[in-house]
């Protein structure tokens, strides 16, 4: 074999098998419904290299989401799920991939990261020790703040948001109802391959219009309902 064939070959592995900076950030995740006497808090954790990412709440490590709760129509039973939540991005293509629900059934959403319309302030404050910059987007129904630390080069965060210039270290809604703090982040150099856990189900995907679509039918069909009795 000629020495120029060998260096070929030698550098495709090598790059192959390069090695790139892996962001492992844990959140605390929580909700707060207004007929729930208390919020719903879990961990969830978001694995990401610079072009995609996995995030994981993890309700079924939560040894307190098997609880009865006072509501405002009596006694609550919160119930864990036989799986995790999984969101999952591709920053080349800035799409994510998510799980919802019309009833019990469960439809493969896929959503476009650029539906966040991020207006950045001129307000600051630490995290974890990063200087962190407050953003605003409205989002579904809802308004945000966040807090993003371009000194942490992962243009990425928890649960569906993305695409501030760093990452994303905390989330509010203006109601209260929803609320994401970063609890502790490392880099570390891997190569690790970060799959999107979805893959083998990609040609039953729905697109948010389309699963909306079937939400809007589904309540439509409910509110039409008549009892043969």
């Amino acid at each position: 074999m000629k020495l120029t064939q060998l260096i070929f070959i030698l550098s495709i592995f090598l790059l192959g098998n390069e090695k790139e900076d892996i962001l492992i950030a844990e959140y605390s995740y929580s909700i707060k419904m207004e007929e729930l006497p208390t919020a719903t808090v879990v961990n969830s954790t978001l694995i990401a290299s610079k072009t995609k990412s996995v995030y994981e709440m993890d309700f079924v490590g939560d040894s307190n989401f098997l609880e009865e709760r006072e509501g405002r129509q009596g006694k609550i039973l919160s119930i864990k799920p036989k799986n995790n939540p999984y969101i999952y991005k591709d920053l080349l293509s800035n799409n994510f991939y998510s799980i919802e629900r019309v009833g019990m059934k469960p439809f493969l959403v896929e959503d476009n990261i650029k539906i966040f319309d991020w207006k950045l302030e001129n307000e600051f404050k630490d995290i974890l020790n990063y200087k962190c910059q407050k953003a605003t987007t409205f989002y579904r129904g809802r308004n945000y703040v966040a807090y993003f630390s371009s000194q942490i080069p992962f243009n990425n965060g928890p649960w569906k948001f993305a695409g501030l210039p760093g990452l994303i270290m905390e989330v509010k809604s203006t109601d209260g109802v929803f609320q994401l703090e970063i609890n502790k982040l490392s880099i570390k150099k891997s190569d690790t391959d970060i799959k999107n856990p979805y893959r083998n189900y990609l040609e039953k995907k729905v697109s948010w219009k389309e699963f909306t679509d079937e939400y809007k039918r589904k309540y439509e069909e409910l509110l039409s309902y008549t009892d043969p009795d």
